[in-house]
């Protein structure tokens, strides 16, 4: 009977220095904000997020009534949350900042 033959182990490659004098960049990224506002009920947190450009705004609370903003309608199932962003991933409608009221709620 033959011995059996040794399992060959692959040896790991060194890793690619990806942090190289050649690959810094400089100058600003247009990236958009992301901003987590925390606060106790009527502090201002949806007056704020009003004031933010072309906002509209998604959530089950009824903090917005005396705001004159866009929103969607109140989601009763995480589906329709899901469906909202999808929404606004393909056609943003002129809206520029989601305002998501309240996370919490959702």
């Amino acid at each position: 009977m033959a011995s059996p033959t040794p399992l060959k182990t692959a040896v790991p490659q060194p890793k690619q220095n990806r942090m190289t004098l050649a690959s810094i960049t400089k100058g600003k990224r247009p990236v958009p904000f992301r901003l987590l506002i925390h606060g106790i009920d009527g502090i201002g947190k949806s007056s704020f997020a009003a004031s933010a450009p072309n906002p509209v705004f998604l959530g089950p609370e009824d903090g917005t009534n005396h705001l004159d903003v866009a929103r969607f309608p109140v989601p009763t199932s995480w589906e329709d949350v899901i469906d909202a962003l999808r929404t606004l991933a393909t056609d943003k409608g002129g809206f520029e900042t989601l305002v998501v009221d309240s996370l919490d709620w959702l």
